[in-house]
């Protein structure tokens, strides 16, 4: 089965969120949505969910098998244009909830996990090698508010704040 990208306009201010998100998820700023920048941001987002104990094989193996059958056309896709992505998103956002402004919700609350994500990377306990081809290009946090109040700060032997 051909998948198209191309999917009809709907909502000027949707269309802004995604492509909001797509950026977000972009971690190393080439235009491209990468398989392991998918798994390495959804890492940290369940870090901040779960704590730094979560199975990262389990999560790597959820989304790799996200990026290969939902996103990638085949098997040797290793990257997405924001065309794909957009058509993908739309499918999961109709999926979820056809009313348009709960779709709206829906992506800001990817937005807010995302960029949550993002600034985990420049959590050095949290840290991995994975991370450091992005710590370049992901901006740092400008104070330590950014931090989820649920997210373990103790008990893991973490004391997490940004560098």
């Amino acid at each position: 089965m051909m998948r198209s990208d191309a999917a009809l306009y709907s909502d000027h201010e949707l269309e802004e969120l995604l492509h909001q998100l797509f950026v977000l998820q972009d971690l190393d700023k080439n235009g491209m949505l990468e398989e392991r920048e998918l798994v390495l941001l959804n890492r940290n987002i369940a870090i901040s969910h779960y704590g730094p104990d979560v199975d990262e094989e389990e999560l790597t193996a959820k989304y790799q098998n996200l990026f290969r059958t939902r996103l990638a056309c085949n098997d040797e896709q290793q990257a997405v244009p924001y065309a794909r992505f957009r058509c993908y998103m739309l499918d999961v956002l109709k999926e979820l909830d056809s009313d348009s402004m709960a779709q709206k919700m829906i992506v800001e609350q990817f937005i807010a996990e995302a960029t949550l994500g993002r600034r985990l990377f420049h959590a050095l306990p949290l840290r991995s090698d994975s991370d450091i081809s992005f710590l370049s290009k992901i901006s740092e946090p400008d104070d330590e508010e950014w931090l989820p109040i649920d997210l373990p700060r103790s008990g893991h032997g973490l004391d997490i704040a940004p560098l």
